[in-house]
């Protein structure tokens, strides 16, 4: 999440997907969820 919305780590949204897409991968339903919609905007 801190790749999405933070002020602590510059924003990086193909970053994010990547962590998302392994959240995603152990099965985590919000990391698959956030996953989906950046795959959706073309990240």
């Amino acid at each position: 999440m801190l790749y999405t919305d933070s002020n602590i780590v510059e924003q990086n949204l193909t970053k994010a997907k990547e962590f998302f897409g392994k959240a995603c991968e152990l099965r985590e339903r919000k990391g698959c969820q956030s996953y989906k919609v950046l795959n959706q905007s073309g990240y």
